[in-house]
């Protein structure tokens, strides 16, 4: 079976991320199966091989997706003559020549439609309605995105859960001088800081987090301080006010190279994401596999993630953030147990099980269900266990 595959890989964000990983776990397994992936930034993917054959298609940006999108895209996917389609990206173009499968990350348009600007919801609506009217699969990155694909398109019966992984590196054990280096680097101490990433945006729920901060800062946790990663978003402005009248408080770093996010996860005393809607929850299950204590809210797909081995909010007002926080702050044995069992958890999170899980969608959207008497997930399974224990006996690890 031959899959092309578009990957737009410029944009910062969790969506691009995503991408990247996948391609590079699908070039991982062993398998019959050519994938060629349609990208605007090739040399992300460098060192890819086997499987997997790289083509650059330039993108300007912008609104220059439209052209990206509904015209170079398909013409370039006439030339390959695949058997099918993947859009990693929540979108496929209008005139496709062949059959299609999406990734949908997330509803927060519909779910949350007050954290977006009215073009960029209606452009975002416009094409998430078409993409999954279109696709013949569509994979939900979690059972709450799938819910929310049942309740507002009625898709359910073409949508299948694959979840996302999560990148090497957040399992790898801690080398801790060069932690450290990462931490001075930064001007942050290790314990010191609440670790807060992702895009700067109402739906994150920032501000309320700050102010929770704060008002511990006030009552006793005077070395206390917010670290934020990430880039600033839409309506974000109030909030860079905030923090520049807080500098005490507060140190936002922007974005950071992602070789070092797993020290600042393992350095936080406590990581916090008090988002509204979440479509999987990538930074909380990357602080889970890097170690960090875990708070977060319990909404969408946060608790599928979480499980309980991360500590919930029932609504991210500052009230229920301060008394959370400074719950865990007080009791060093919970924040320890909590992370460790949430580490383990993580591991179900790996993206060659993504990647194999995938694949069967794929044989689902080309061969028919009647393929195999097996569910895609089942397969995907199958095929993940025989690719990872391959490789463990191969390092030695498995006798």
């Amino acid at each position: 079976m031959k899959v092309a595959i578009g990957a737009l890989l410029g944009p910062l964000g969790g969506v691009s991320e995503y991408g990247r990983q996948l391609i590079r776990a699908l070039d991982r397994i062993e398998g019959p199966h050519r994938f060629y992936v349609i990208t605007d930034e090739p040399e992300q993917l460098r060192g890819v091989s086997g499987s997997v054959e790289v083509i650059a298609l330039p993108f300007r940006g912008g609104l220059d997706r439209l052209r990206w999108q509904h015209w170079a895209l398909p013409r370039l996917v006439k030339r390959l003559r695949p058997d099918l389609y993947h859009d990693t990206k929540n979108a496929l173009p209008w005139r496709l020549p062949v059959p299609s499968v999406v990734t949908i990350h997330d509803l927060a348009m519909y779910r949350c439609p007050e954290t977006f600007t009215f073009s960029a919801r209606q452009f975002l609506q416009r094409h998430t309605e078409h993409a999954v009217r279109r696709a013949r699969r569509i994979i939900a990155v979690s059972r709450s995105t799938r819910h929310d694909l049942e309740d507002l398109f009625d898709v359910g019966h073409k949508t299948d859960v694959v979840y996302n992984g999560i990148s090497p590196e957040f399992f790898e054990a801690p080398v801790p001088a060069a932690e450290a280096t990462v931490l001075e680097k930064h001007g942050i101490a290790f314990g010191s800081y609440v670790l807060s990433v992702g895009t700067l945006q109402p739906r994150k729920r920032v501000a309320e987090l700050l102010s929770a901060v704060l008002q511990l800062r006030a009552s006793g946790h005077s070395d206390l301080r917010l670290v934020i990663v990430g880039r600033a978003g839409w309506k974000s402005e109030a909030l860079q006010r905030q923090i520049a009248a807080h500098p005490e408080a507060v140190t936002w770093l922007g974005p950071v190279p992602g070789d070092e996010l797993p020290a600042l996860y393992r350095g936080a005393a406590v990581f916090a994401s008090p988002s509204s809607y979440e479509g999987f929850g990538l930074t909380v299950a990357e602080a889970m596999a890097a170690g960090a204590p875990v708070l977060t809210t319990r909404v969408s797909s946060l608790p599928e993630v979480g499980g309980k081995c991360v500590r919930y909010v029932d609504e991210p007002t500052t009230s229920q953030l301060t008394t959370a926080l400074g719950e865990m702050l007080a009791m060093d044995g919970l924040r320890r147990e909590l992370a460790n069992e949430a580490k383990a958890r993580a591991e179900r999170f790996r993206w060659e099980r993504a990647a194999a899980e995938t694949v069967a969608v794929y044989e689902t959207a080309v061969w028919g269900a009647a393929a195999s008497a097996k569910t895609g997930e089942t397969r995907g399974l199958e095929r993940f266990s025989h690719h990872w224990h391959g490789r463990q006996k191969k390092s030695g690890r498995v006798m």
